[in-house]
């Protein structure tokens, strides 16, 4: 998620169920440290400037991702 407090929120809850997390607000620099084997659950955000959630979708099936993704948007427009 691009939005701090919305991330830190859902690690939180992550986190009192003692699953480890990792907060990325920039997708561009998650792709960058994306590491496919070492990855369980991706968490994002649909709308975020430069790249949006369909778009970091796209770029990680390109990496060969095999974790599951929730995409979330506080957006009601979103399809």
């Amino acid at each position: 998620d691009d939005d701090l407090a919305t991330a830190q929120s859902i690690s939180t809850l992550l986190q009192l169920q003692n699953i480890k997390t990792k907060i990325y607000t920039d997708p561009q620099l998650f792709l960058s440290h994306f590491i496919p084997q070492f990855n369980s659950c991706i968490i994002s955000d649909i709308k975020m400037p430069n790249i949006n959630g369909i778009e970091l979708l796209h770029q990680l099936n390109k990496l060969k991702n095999k974790a599951p993704i929730l995409m979330m948007s506080a957006y009601s427009d979103v399809p």
